[in-house]
């Protein structure tokens, strides 16, 4: 009987791969030597080498490419009811490794959902390049950001995985690779739990079970996690924060109390027909917070992609805007994330007969290797001082009770609306919701 092996795609903010191993880090694989693309030569009339330009030409081009999946996942799952939170930056990382080991029509039908326009073979450099700006701004900003990458591999498989494919991983996204011993499933899901817990800063938990790793056998799990931590550019202050009314619903029939934080400053407000938009800044300036208030939701949820998305963006006008959004938290659990994959067109990978992962590992007749599920939690906190976010995030002052002055705009976040925390020079999307019932933050 042929012996499959399982990938089982985790991404909460992690995504498992099964393959082999023994709760110690391989060391013993060399870096490859990556050739240098761009001389460093000025670009005409740009004042930047050709190597400047080309990272900026690189860095739009994983933004517009996150942001095209980010806006078709987000119809996907709009499919469910109730609260949507993920990070469409950990999904897209954990599915560009998983890519980078797919050949033939497997690696066609991911580069098709993904929006990927280069092969296997080189679109892992453009990820890591990604990877790798945004930690450096982080390092040099008042942000906690932490991108963690690792390859967990049970022992049998050790002898058919790919060097090649390990040493790209660790080159472009500075995984890890561990080596466990699956049959101690217990000790196994532990180990990877960990990781994922210490990469989030605890707020990520449980990502791997006993039970799933016993049904994994012999495969390979990829993970990536994915933790954000920022305050405000400017806070709300706690003694303005008062209990008031969320509408549950359209006709506003039905309400529910929660904290609503308040001020008074100059942030992006803008406006079109059926929405507004505001952008708030964190202290690290590159990052924002953007909120989309429509007056229909359903409409939102149907009209949502990359060209509304500019279009409200390019509405913001920095002006002094009376805000109240709630103090809330949100953390989702997208178990069955597999299947919004396959819905969206990638079939062949979670086929135990015709998935293609031979980038990753020898595989014959024998032994072949394909996704059994693709898993992602998320997290997410705002509160007054800031926001926190893991891809694993009232004396009333409803309409009735106050209006302030009509010249100045007041956003008013008392009714579902979309989130998003992005990168704002590439307007990159690293975290994307909806809220519809808020839960009070800690």
């Amino acid at each position: 009987m042929p012996r499959i092996i399982i990938i089982s795609a985790i991404i909460a903010l992690i995504i498992f791969v099964s393959a082999c191993s023994k709760n110690k880090a391989e060391s013993a694989i060399d870096s490859p030597q990556m050739e240098d693309a761009t001389a460093q030569t000025p670009s005409a009339g740009s004042g930047l080498t050709s190597a400047q330009a080309a990272a900026a030409e690189v860095g739009d081009y994983a933004a517009t490419q996150s942001n095209h999946f980010s806006f078709k996942l987000f119809r996907e799952l709009n499919h469910k009811p109730g609260n949507i939170f993920f990070s469409p930056y950990s999904i897209n990382a954990a599915l560009g490794m998983t890519y980078s080991g797919a050949k033939g029509a497997t690696a066609d039908e991911i580069a098709e959902v993904m929006g990927y326009s280069q092969s296997p073979d080189d679109q892992h450099r453009i990820l890591g390049k990604n990877q790798a700006d945004l930690l450096s701004y982080a390092e040099k900003n008042p942000l906690e950001l932490n991108v963690a990458n690792a390859i967990f591999s049970a022992a049998p498989n050790a002898p058919y995985l790919k060097r090649g494919y390990i040493n790209l991983l660790r080159e472009s996204f500075a995984a890890e690779l561990f080596n466990l011993d699956f049959s101690k499933a217990q000790e196994s899901s532990d180990f990877i739990n960990e990781f994922v817990s210490k990469a989030t800063n605890d707020r990520i938990r449980d990502m791997m079970t006993k039970a799933k790793l016993e049904k994994i056998g012999d495969g390979i799990v990829l993970i990536n996690a994915v933790y954000f931590k920022a305050d405000w550019l400017q806070k709300f202050s706690p003694k303005d924060t008062r209990e008031d009314r969320f509408y549950l619903d359209p006709n506003r029939q039905k309400t529910m109390m929660i904290d609503m934080m308040h001020q008074k400053a100059r942030f992006g407000y803008g406006k079109i027909p059926g929405y507004e938009i505001l952008e708030m800044p964190y202290a690290a300036e590159d990052m924002s917070m953007v909120m989309i208030l429509p007056e229909r939701m359903e409409t939102l949820e149907k009209e949502l992609d990359e060209e509304l998305f500019d279009k409200l963006m390019d509405a913001l006008k920095i002006q002094e805007t009376r805000v109240f959004i709630p103090r809330f938290r949100m953390e989702e659990s997208l178990d069955a994330l597999g299947d919004s994959f396959q819905s969206l067109g990638m079939r062949s990978a979670f086929d135990p007969d015709l998935a293609d992962f031979s980038g990753i590992m020898s595989v014959d007749k024998a032994r072949n290797l394909y996704i059994s599920s693709i898993s992602h939690k998320a997290f997410l906190e705002v509160k007054e001082e800031g926001s926190e976010a893991a891809a694993a995030t009232d004396v009333s002052f409803a309409v009735t009770s106050f209006q302030p002055p009509s010249e100045i705009p007041v956003f008013r976040a008392d009714r579902a609306f979309v989130l998003m925390i992005i990168h704002r020079p590439s307007r990159q999307i690293l975290f994307m919701g909806k809220l519809i019932e808020p839960a009070p933050a800690d």
